[in-house]
């Protein structure tokens, strides 16, 4: 209908989501309800993140020389943010409400085929 909204689940990067709403943000912020996006690590506030620094280069990535620079990730980062950092600051800027699934969350989640 008219005045409904659509809630989407973000699987991969922001990327087209935000090419939608650069195309036709009216249209967008008034039909996209909640944005539901994978990503994220939650940690107690007393781990330290861990960061390796890594040259990369084609004979380092375990895809060939064709594959995206950046292969691995680093803990506690969202590969769907990572992809497309600017899109995705997009979309959390925009006033739509966000709700993200942590790598923990997902982890926990018992979903059977009698789910609707």
């Amino acid at each position: 209908a008219a005045n409904e909204t659509l809630d989407l689940v973000v699987t991969g990067s922001f990327s087209n989501l935000a090419l939608a709403m650069n195309t036709d943000p009216g249209t967008f912020l008034s039909k996209v309800g909640t944005v539901y996006f994978s990503g994220a690590l939650v940690e107690p506030a007393t781990n330290k993140p861990y960061i390796e620094q890594k040259n990369f280069s084609p004979e380092d990535h375990r895809y060939g020389s064709n594959a995206f620079p950046h292969t691995d990730r680093t803990p506690g980062t969202s590969w769907n943010v990572f992809l497309d950092p600017i899109s995705a600051s997009q979309i959390f800027s925009s006033g739509v409400k966000i709700v993200a699934s942590t790598w923990d969350s997902q982890n926990v989640l018992q979903i059977s085929e009698e789910d609707p």
